[in-house]
């Protein structure tokens, strides 16, 4: 079951869906900070290892370090990262998800806050190498959008506090727990009645 800090919780249930959607070990919401990156929500069988609050040092500040598939995302900018196989790959071989958690495969995608600054990444990663079809990508902004909506949401309520007070501030709170819920990304199908 997913784990998330405050900011996702209304996002947990959907990460389950990824995680189940997709078959990966791990379905990941980051955070991006000046020397790591910061777990904010987990999903998968892996999430014991990707635990909320924990911390990744970043490649780019500490020399020992190689750099990260999330770290790598925001600093280039990116609109996305495919990794298919970290061990073949010259530039991602000997990262520490593969060498310490032995996950090779990474797909994911920027996050950006309620300002529009880079906030951190989605992401899925998973111990065997694999490719993603147009309808996973499709799942994974779902994901992506559902994460800025918290966001945002979460921008408009701190702008709101100072002037609002805690008595419009918190139902607002409340009502974010539910309106940001998203429709379930597996849809029960509909099968015609035969004549």
């Amino acid at each position: 079951m997913a784990d998330t800090s405050a900011v996702f919780k209304q996002v947990a249930d959907l990460l389950d869906e990824v995680a189940q959607k997709l078959k990966v070990e791990c379905v990941l919401i980051t955070r991006n900070t000046p020397t790591h990156l910061r777990i904010e929500g987990t999903s998968g069988p892996a999430e014991k290892i990707y635990t909320v609050g924990a911390q990744q040092r970043k490649g780019s500040i500490f020399e020992e370090q190689h750099e990260l598939y999330c770290e790598h995302l925001l600093n280039k900018n990116l609109p996305y990262l495919f990794v298919r196989d970290s061990r073949i790959d010259p530039v991602w071989d000997g990262n520490e998800d593969q060498v310490v958690f032995g996950l090779v495969n990474y797909f994911g995608y920027p996050i950006r806050d309620g300002r529009g600054s880079l906030f951190g990444t989605i992401c899925v990663l998973h111990t065997e190498p694999r490719d993603y079809s147009d309808e996973d990508k499709a799942v994974l902004q779902k994901l992506q959008q559902a994460a800025e909506n918290a966001l945002k949401f979460k921008s408009r309520v701190k702008t709101l506090a100072p002037v609002a007070g805690s008595k419009i501030v918190q139902p607002l709170q409340q009502i974010a727990s539910t309106s940001l819920k998203t429709e379930p990304i597996l849809q029960p199908t509909k099968v015609a009645a035969r004549a």
